[in-house]
This record gives C-alpha cells, structure tokens and sequence, in this order.
C-alpha cells in the first residue's frame, strides 16, 4: 500500500465525523442485522421496507425539528429510532439523550434492544463506554455514554427530565409519558433552537388521547402510510374496519350447520379468507399481493395534512401495509381473542395502531341543541349564583367559555368562542353581564382558569436565501411566553381576597385514567422570567379525563329530561345544562332540521366510551382528532372551579341582592 493511499485512509478516519452521506445510505453501508435484532439479517437493505427510508429521508432535512411517529408493532419503528441515534453518533457527535419512561426497564432495554443492534455497527465500537450510575433509591441503573454525550434517562422523573441540556431527544414508548412531560423535555434543546435541534418520539398506541395520538395530531405535516389498490388504482390507509376473512355466519351458512361446529376447522378455513379489502372498490388485497407491491414501490408514505415545509412531521403506520406479519396470522389472532376484550385491546394495538373500544354513546348535534336555554349571548338567568370562564390556549390563539351557574346547580353557557389576543381576555374579564329584562348583574366572573400548557409548539416559517441556499427560519408566534406571562398578568389583577381565593388560576391539564381526583395542586407554581419580577403564582392539575367523563354523563341525562314535558319533575332536573341559543333553529323539536355551532360540533368531538387500559375496562373520553375539542377543556377548568367554590346548599339569590346598593349576599359567596 502506497504512502499516498495510507495518508489518504487516515486522514478520511480522522474526519470521519463530517457527514457527507444520507442517513439511509449510512445505514446500508455500516449496519449488519442478526437475527437477535431483525428476521431480515444481513447487511441493512430498505428494498423490502421502504418506508423507513423515506422516513430517515426526512431526518435529513435541516428544517424539520419534530418527528412523532405512531406506529403498531411490525412496522419497524424501532429500527428508525435507532439508525437515527447511532447515524448522528458515528458522523456528527452531538449532545443525545434517549428518554424511556419506565425507570426499571433502562437495563431492559439496553440489554435486549439496544446493545444487540450496536453491536452490528463496527463503526462505533470503539466509540463507546460503559459506567454505572448511582441512585438515591439504591437502585443501579445502566448510564451508556457514547461520544458526544448520549444518555439514558427515566423520563418520568423530574429530576431526570431537567438535569440535561441537549440538542437531540429520543422519547422511546412516548404514549406512557406524563401529559405535559414531552414538552418540558422539549425545553431541555432551547439552546439548540438556531443549532438543527430535533425530537423524536416514537411508541405504539395505548389509549385514546395518550402522549403519541397528541403528539401526531400536533404535527404540521402528517403522513400515513398506504398501498395501491390494485383494482381502482387509488391509495388508502387500511384500518381494522378494512381487515376482512371468513365470519362464523358464513361459515355456518356454507355448510348448513346450526352451531359452529368444529372450531378448529372454521379456523383453518377462515385465515385462509384474511385479506384487506378496498374502501373504495371492495377489490381484496392479500399477504402475497402487498408484498408485491412493496417491491414495486406501491406502497408508502404519503402526505394527508401540511406540506414538506413544516417542521413537525407526524407519522401513521399499522402492520396491515408492511408485508411483515402475514394476514392469516393477524386473522388467527382475532379470531382467538373474539371473547376476551383485553386480548382484542392487544391485537388492535399491535398490529392495527388503533385502540379496541368495547362501547360508545354517541351525542349528536341535534340533541345539544335541544337544551339550548332561547338567551342571548351575554345574557344570564335570573337564579344566576356564579360566572365562571375557562380559558383554552390553541396555536396562536385562545379558546374561551364562561357558564353561569343557576340555583340548585343548572349550568347555563353564556358565550364560547375564540379570542384573539391577551387584551380581549381582559375586556371580558372586566365586562358587565344583563339579565333577560337588560338589568346589570354586578356579580362579574367569580373564577376563570387557564390552561398555561395547552398550546401548540408554535410554527416558524423558513426562507430560503437565493445566493446561499442556507434555509433561514424566523419565529412567528411564541405562545408559551405570551400565555405565560397573561396569567401571571391577570393573577397579579385579579388577586387574591380576604379569604385567600384568587379569581384567575393557572391550570395544567392531565389525563388520570386510575386516578379519582378532579384537580391536585402542584408542588411549584408557575414561575415568570423577566416580567416584572420573579414571582411565583398559583397551579393547579386538573383531571381533564375524569372531568369530561363526568361532563358526558350530565350531558346524556340532560338529553334524556329535554325530552320530558315542560313543568314536569323530570323537566327541571338539577345539574342541568342549557347553551345559549347562538341560531335560529327551526323545528328543532321534530329533527327534521340539524343546524351545526361551534359548541355542538366541539361537544360532539369526544366520545364517552369503554376501552381496555392495562388489562382492565375504563371509561374515558375518546377523541377522534377531528375537530376541536377546546370547548370541553375550557368545561373541565369551569367545572374545577365550580368545585372548588362549594356552591352546593348557597341560598337561592333574588333580584334585589343584585341591586348596585346591596352586595351582602353576593359578597359572602364572592
């Protein structure tokens, strides 16, 4: 070997670390599959799963900071992950952290999912180090440090999620994380904001509304990932509803049986029937005929919302479109856990990328309607013993909804709608309210709420320079900061009375499917920099799950005494809900007319259902990620405040306690 060709060789070793090669052909080039990591050993070929290419493709792409991939088992989501890591730790060394939410599954997953694909990448062996890290719990968890600064953390734990400041997260199982936990993990790469910093959340589902549906509905750009129907030529994403094979009706109608008979028989015969069939034709695709078309490039990923220019990329995959898994096993599966409700959650979950649901109660439009109370926007009953708003924050705007609450605890909606700045909420905030014969109630709002995390990462618009080609990206919206700073604006206006209650909260929404308390006050209040002063204010967590199930149970009892005669009993039933009567509605009463409002459409958004959560049944509200639901967040604030004030057995208020002169009787609730 030349002098010339060693020079050559040491000096490419030495700058090994700059990246010249896509994330893809990286990973052909340097990953070897065993058979303890991949049924596809040898090295990394993406002929047979194309998907993945084109996902590491858009890893690539400098603009994008988000990536949010859903995904059933069988659709390796777990390989993705991992090339992406270790591309960026063999050729651009940066500091990583790979977030896993269990603290004792750390050594778990390094030992049977992490250690066995590295050690197919010679690249990087003498890239890393081993040492143990010490908890207080005496416990001794795995720190795998590789060059550059990769971790390994439990992402449930406080104290884990802020000790780290890095410019790539890895969130592994993201659907098991804490709502709100992602994007305090997401503070942890702000120094990394103008550095190329990126999020990668991964997981399978595990109930509706869990951290990685959220986080995919969150994405600007979303992708499925589907195949071509090979009778009509049009792409679509198969679901569980498209899954078909041969039902024991048609097996028992086939062969005259009154019973199933031999169940065995019926099995064998059925999975041999397992094929998707085409929502748009009904031409039935089978096992052997999408791997064909894998082969053929037919199969992937395709955009359904946003562009190539967003920054978050969400990503929708099931087994039903890789070929992996044959049908007929798929089908054996089902048919084997037809009676068992939890084995039925398993396989929806793992190979259908959707969450098994036992039982809905569906509200439609129409009924809500039905309780509206015929009052005008802003105009309140005259039993009225409380006003409370809730206030939703949503991308680059808020959500409001302010409910007075009558004698014997009849919920009335006052007004909902969007608002587009700070300074309206506190017009609102500072606004009269009438009655229906046009006199002032002096009450004002007694409590409003605000969800200071309830935004959406807010979205950067890219220019490219024309000279350079450099892609420049500017901030057009920061929500956090500005819902930050209104609630520590309007706490510190509308601030604590004589009794220690204060009228403007804070809130943090969370999703407690086990846990039967409405709100938990936080251990730390929300803390504003650089407004003013540092002064710390009042949270609380609030059980949204809890609150809004409870919500759809008043609402269907609502419903039901809507439909009894005026004056009746069951006509003035308590804890009743009207809306205000935002449309004219025309022969509502006999449904031949069904006129859709913003509060009807958002009511309608979220289903009251049984799912399967950790081997048991939970009821809970399913989102269908469709439409906004803000106006159900905003009741669950209400509701907590509502809570809070002990409103039950207040003395039922007259006209004159409303007079301007003589505030004794409002003062004492107030």
């Amino acid at each position: 070997m030349s002098v010339y060709t060693k020079m050559t060789m040491g000096l490419k070793d030495a700058l090994s670390w700059i990246d010249e090669e896509s994330t893809a052909r990286w990973a052909e080039n340097n990953i070897f599959l065993t058979l303890d990591v991949s049924p596809m050993t040898g090295m990394m070929n993406f002929k047979k799963t194309p998907w993945i290419e084109e996902i590491l493709d858009d890893w690539d792409k400098v603009w994008v900071e988000g990536y949010n991939i859903m995904a059933s088992t069988q659709t390796g989501k777990t390989t993705i992950e991992f090339i992406c890591i270790f591309k960026e730790l063999d050729t651009n060394p940066c500091i990583m952290q790979l977030t896993i939410p269990n603290d004792k599954a750390v050594p778990l997953f390094l030992k049977k999912k992490f250690n066995p694909f590295l050690r197919g990448i010679k690249s990087l062996q003498n890239k890393i180090s081993l040492r143990k890290k010490q908890e207080k719990d005496r416990t001794s968890d795995a720190l795998k440090e590789v060059a550059g600064g990769m971790v390994f953390i439990n992402g449930n734990t406080e104290n884990n999620r802020r000790s780290n400041t890095v410019k790539n997260i890895f969130i592994d199982e993201a659907a098991l994380m804490n709502k709100g936990d992602k994007e305090e993990l997401e503070g942890r790469t702000k120094s990394f904001e103008d550095k190329g910093r990126k999020m990668f959340c991964v997981s399978s589902r595990k109930h509706s509304g869990d951290e990685i549906e959220v986080a995919y509905v969150n994405s600007f750009c979303k992708k499925s990932l589907m195949f071509e129907c090979q009778g009509c030529k049009k792409f679509f994403y198969p679901k569980r509803e498209h899954f078909k094979y041969f039902t024991e009706k048609e097996y028992r109608e086939k062969y005259n049986l009154d019973g199933l008979g031999n169940r065995n028989d019926y099995t064998r015969e059925a999975i041999e029937t397992a094929h998707v069939e085409c929502p748009y034709c009904a031409y039935k695709t089978t096992t052997e005929i999408i791997k064909r078309l894998i082969l053929e490039k037919k199969v992937k990923l395709i955009i359904t919302e946003g562009s190539e220019e967003d920054i978050v990329y969400g990503y929708k995959l099931n087994a039903l479109a890789t070929g992996l898994t044959k049908y007929s096993t798929i089908a054996k599966l089902l048919i084997e856990a037809e009676s068992d409700p939890q084995k039925l959650s398993t396989v929806y979950q793992d190979y259908f990328n959707e969450v098994y649901k036992i039982k809905a109660n569906v509200t439609s439009s129409s009924e809500v309607l039905n309780l509206s109370n015929k009052y005008e926007e802003w105009v309140i009953p005259d039993d009225t013993i409380g006003l409370y708003m809730g206030v939703d924050s949503q991308k680059g705007y808020f959500w409001a909804t302010i409910v007075a609450i009558e004698f014997n605890l009849v919920s009335n909606m006052v007004w909902c709608g969007r608002i587009e700045d700070e300074a309206t909420i506190e017009a609102i905030m500072d606004r009269e309210f009438f009655y229906s014969d046009g006199e002032v109630y002096y009450g004002g709002i007694r409590r409003a709420y605000h969800d200071w995390q309830g935004y959406k990462t807010p979205k950067k618009e890219y220019v490219t320079n024309a000279d350079t080609g450099e892609v420049v990206s500017s901030m057009i919206l920061d929500m956090p900061q500005r819902v930050k700073e209104l609630v520590f604006r309007m706490s510190e206006k509308y601030g604590a009375r004589s009794d220690g209650t204060e009228r403007y909260y804070g809130v943090r929404g969370e999703q407690h499917l086990s846990n039967d308390r409405a709100f938990i006050p936080t251990k730390t209040g929300l803390i504003v920099e650089g407004y003013k002063e540092k002064r710390e204010i009042k949270t609380l967590k609030v059980n949204t799950t809890l609150l809004k199930t409870a919500f759809m149970s008043s609402l269907a009892r609502s419903i039901s005494k809507s439909n009894a005669e005026e004056g009746t009993e069951a006509y003035e039933y308590e804890d009743r809900l009207h809306y205000i009567n935002k449309t004219e509605v025309e022969r509502l009463r006999s449904r031949e007319k069904i006129i859709n409002t913003d509060y009807d459409r958002q009511i309608t958004s979220e289903t009251f259902a049984n799912h399967i959560v950790d081997g048991r049944v939970s009821k809970f509200m399913y989102w269908n990620g469709t439409r906004d639901n803000h106006f159900l967040d905003c009741l669950a604030y209400i509701h907590t405040a509502i809570t809070q004030d002990s409103l039950y057995g207040v003395p039922k208020p007259t006209r004159q306690v409303h007079n301007e002169n003589d505030f004794s009787v409002m003062d004492s609730l107030m």
